[in-house]
C-alpha cells in the first residue's frame, strides 16, 4: 500500500473551541489554557507524512498531531 508525502496546506481559523467548564488540578488546567491559546492562534494547517501540523500567520509551529495505527 502506498503512502502519500506529498503536503498539503489550508488555511485555520478556530475562534472559541468548545471546551468543558470543569476544573482540574493546576498542572491540567494550565496546559489546557497553553493548548487552547495554540489552537486559537494557529492561522495554518499542513499535513506532512503522518503528521498534521497547526501554524501560526508567521509559519511557527505551535502544533503537531501524530497519526495513530488502528488498533493502538
Amino acid at each position: 500500500v502506498g503512502r502519500e508525502t506529498a503536503e498539503i496546506e489550508r488555511e485555520l481559523r478556530i475562534a472559541s473551541p468548545r471546551v468543558t467548564r470543569m476544573a482540574g488540578p493546576p498542572e491540567a488546567m494550565a496546559l489546557e489554557a497553553a493548548f487552547l491559546a495554540r489552537l486559537r492562534g494557529a492561522g495554518v494547517w499542513h499535513v506532512s507524512g503522518d503528521r498534521l501540523w497547526l501554524v501560526d500567520a508567521g509559519g511557527r509551529e505551535l502544533a503537531a498531531f501524530a497519526r495513530v495505527p488502528a488498533g493502538r
